[in-house]
């Protein structure tokens, strides 16, 4: 993201040194950075407006991954959940009202299923046979 904000926020801006940008593989591997920013084709040279907008808006999404990334790592690490706690947050999650956030630690636990065992696997779709 850095070397296509720097590139939009040059002062000698060109098409070409946008295509080189794009061709890195830093920023191929970003595919909806690539593609949004692809796009916009000549607009870019075409209307300067188009350049700085873009420049302003990849800026703000790189600001707000840095405030996720620290409210994230601000979390207290929590202890190990026990099965019955995880199932409780289950129903919890899913009772929950659309707009209702969890944190990612919830949200994690919250979906994680327990291991997969072929007993398990027996229990719920009642096969108690081998095939």
């Amino acid at each position: 993201m850095d070397a296509v904000q720097a590139v939009l926020q040059a002062e000698t801006f060109s098409i070409a040194a946008l295509a080189a940008v794009l061709r890195l593989p830093v920023v191929r591997e970003q595919r909806l950075l690539h593609g949004a920013v692809a796009c916009f084709g000549p607009g870019p040279t075409a209307n300067s407006q188009t350049r700085k907008v873009l420049a302003a808006v990849l800026a703000a999404l790189k600001n707000w991954l840095v405030e996720y990334d620290k409210w994230v790592s601000d979390m207290v690490p929590e202890a190990a959940i026990e099965r019955v706690t995880a199932e409780a947050l289950q129903l919890v999650m899913a009772a929950a009202h659309p707009v209702q956030t969890f944190s990612n630690n919830a949200d994690t636990r919250g979906c994680l299923l327990p291991p997969a065992t072929v007993a398990a696997y027996r229990s719920v779709y009642r096969e108690y046979t081998d095939q």
